[in-house]
């Protein structure tokens, strides 16, 4: 670790076994936890409803 490293001598970036890169023949899968967010609602089945504010509670000098 005497001399700096510079970009220029770094390692190649990990290859597949064929001998390409690995985003030449990577085929584009989206993701399960994406794919969840597109379905449509189904009947019977629990919708992700934004968070409403809680009412507050009046306090015990309030009652």
């Amino acid at each position: 670790m005497a001399r700096s490293i510079s970009n220029d001598d770094a390692p190649s970036p990990p290859h597949c076994s064929n001998g390409e890169p690995d985003d030449a023949n990577k085929t584009v899968v989206p993701s399960p936890l994406r794919a969840t967010n597109k379905r449509p609602a189904f009947e019977g089945e629990p919708v992700a409803r934004p968070l409403l504010p809680h009412a507050r509670r009046p306090t015990m000098r309030e009652k």
